[in-house]
């Protein structure tokens, strides 16, 4: 498994500016690129980098 900084570096940039993207799509985009980690990982890298990086969440349809 990669460094958590490099794959959080990955995950930031997979995530467009101009439209949401769902953990889905980016486990698959990460996994395509050989970083395979879990959806929670993600989950949890997004919400570590919501606030320094400005990310929103739309959690209505969370589980």
């Amino acid at each position: 498994m990669p460094h958590p900084l490099i794959r959080q570096w990955e995950l930031l940039k997979l995530i467009p500016r101009d439209r949401k993207i769902t953990v889905t799509e980016l486990h698959r985009k990460l996994s395509d690129l050989g970083l395979v980690v879990s959806r929670r990982t993600i989950e949890r890298d997004l919400l570590a980098l919501s606030t320094p990086f400005g990310l929103e969440c739309d959690d209505r349809s969370k589980p």
